[in-house]
């Protein structure tokens, strides 16, 4: 994402998910950044209104370098240029040309509102970049389980509430999309290889559209 080359990636994660050829040494980038890079790389080039929720410093620098407006908004005060809540944006309706919205959705109780919200304040003709931690089963998530360390075992991280399954193109159909799944494997093992992609699971990237089949909400 940054220009950088060199043998391999460092390793990344903590000591029981240590991934080895996973992070940009220069920009901090990784797996699954450098996969959005590479497929979401042609809806840039002609600066788009970017509305960038829950920013990764790695995906910061890149998108701001490519979009013509760039918003950034987080819950949080001070991660971002706004504070902004997911499930209830103060952003004007069909408004934005590209949401990047990764690895956010698994941390929101009522996601299925936030899915709404993206949808929302899509332009015609703009598309919602989604990423999440994705398991080969159906989507587990349970409202009641609220120890960490029973969220860590299940759902991965102390502060998930779910882990998605690629039935999560299902809920995201639900909301308006039109939904394409992109691999991180998808470009071959030689381009798998030049950017780092494999990663101990692959990662997937929900690019989505308005359905022009439906009306909007």
């Amino acid at each position: 994402m940054c220009g950088w080359s060199g043998a391999r990636f460092v390793d990344y994660g903590w000591s029981e998910r240590r991934r080895p050829d996973a992070q940009c040494p220069r920009c901090g980038s990784l797996e699954r950044h450098r996969q959005a890079a590479l497929v979401l790389g042609p809806a840039l080039e002609e600066g788009p209104r970017v509305l960038h929720l829950a920013p990764e410093p790695a995906v910061v620098r890149w998108l701001r370098a490519r979009a013509g407006t760039y918003r950034s908004g987080d819950l949080v005060p001070g991660r971002a240029m706004e504070v902004l809540d997911l499930t209830d944006l103060d952003v004007p309706s069909a408004s934005v040309d590209l949401v990047y919205c990764s690895h956010l959705l698994e941390h929101i109780p009522d996601d299925r509102a936030a899915m709404a919200e993206l949808a929302r304040v899509l332009a015609p003709g703009g598309l919602a970049a989604v990423m999440v931690p994705i398991h080969p089963w159906p989507t587990d998530e349970d409202p009641t389980v609220t120890d960490p360390a029973v969220r860590r075992a299940r759902f991965g991280l102390e502060d998930h509430v779910r882990y998605y399954g690629l039935d999560i193109v299902e809920r995201l159909e639900a909301v308006g999309f039109a939904v394409e799944v992109h691999s991180s494997l998808d470009p071959g093992p030689e381009v798998v290889t030049r950017y780092g992609l494999a990663g101990d699971w692959p990662d997937y990237l929900f690019v989505c559209r308005l359905d022009s089949r439906l009306h909007r909400r």
